[in-house]
């Protein structure tokens, strides 16, 4: 037997336009409910225990390979996961892709979503099935070999990409509630802050002492900026501080100063180091 992970999503997420189909994960697009399912494997530290743990990091991993698949000026995708991922057995013969499969999948899931304690409900609203709205899609955001390609090339066993890449598409799911801003752009903080120490890895390869400012030269230079700032991301630290710390050196406000930019401009710029720190490749967006 097989264990995978099911889990439902709602239609406050914006998905691809189709279902994404591999041996290994799954986004199943029915009209009535979307759905994900992914081979379950975990690979953590022996001292490792979050009580809640928002996604399983194979999940995470599905995830942000959707995301960081969508092609420059094709807008974007982020899921909303439901707050339950369901653990289901599946004989080692079954074909993971299979029609048949897939739709006695979503029939044990749809099942245990019933059974539920109904306070789960107030998490966010599932499709059609289940009273809610239709799903939106990005007709533009289906390059499933370019997904594929992600998918294979993120490393669960690499716990800080893991880290960073959950912070990324966590701030995209804080940031379609407008009264959480300030969370998502949190979120986007500690992605910046784990893309930063990926690169202080690469740098002691090197046989480098890492430190804010080589790490700002060495991602400048990979995407061709030949002024590049003295910290990493340097236009965004004072933001970081803000938002972190209620007393500062910049002031103390009410609520964190944050625009509505501060979140766009650094997503844009961390997808495209993300998929460089990934795959290798450079989109000159930066």
């Amino acid at each position: 037997m097989k264990e995978i992970i099911v889990r439902a999503y709602s239609p406050l997420g914006y998905y691809p336009s189709k279902s994404i189909l591999s041996f290994d994960a799954a986004l199943i697009q029915h009209e009535d409910l979307f759905f994900s399912f992914v081979k379950l494997f975990r690979d953590e530290p022996d001292d490792y225990y979050s009580e809640r743990e928002w996604l399983y990091p194979v999940e995470i991993k599905f995830l942000s390979s959707l995301v960081l698949s969508v092609p420059k000026k094709h807008g974007k995708i982020y899921s909303y996961p439901d707050a339950i991922g369901y653990k289901v057995k599946i004989e080692d013969s079954k074909d993971l892709t299979h029609e048949d499969t897939i739709q006695k999948i979503k029939t044990e899931l749809i099942t245990k979503i019933k059974a539920r304690n109904s306070h789960f409900w107030d998490v966010a609203p599932l499709g059609p099935l289940f009273g809610g709205p239709n799903y939106q899609v990005n007709t533009n955001a289906d390059n499933v070999d370019y997904q594929n390609e992600i998918f294979t090339a993120i490393d669960l066993s690499n716990h800080l990409l893991i880290r960073g890449l959950g912070g990324l598409i966590k701030g995209d799911l804080l940031n379609i509630h407008h009264i959480f801003h300030t969370e998502a752009c949190i979120s986007l903080h500690i992605a910046m802050e784990a893309s930063m120490y990926l690169i202080y890895r690469r740098l002691e390869e090197n046989g480098e002492k890492p430190s804010p400012e080589k790490a700002s030269k060495y991602i400048s230079e990979i995407f061709g900026n030949s002024n590049p700032p003295k910290n990493y991301f340097e236009d965004f630290y004072e933001d970081r501080i803000k938002a972190v710390h209620p007393e500062n050196r910049y002031g103390t406000y009410p609520d964190a100063p944050l625009a509505a930019d501060d979140f766009y401009d650094l997503y844009k710029h961390l997808k495209c180091v993300y998929e460089f720190l990934v795959t290798g490749n450079i989109d000159k967006s930066y």
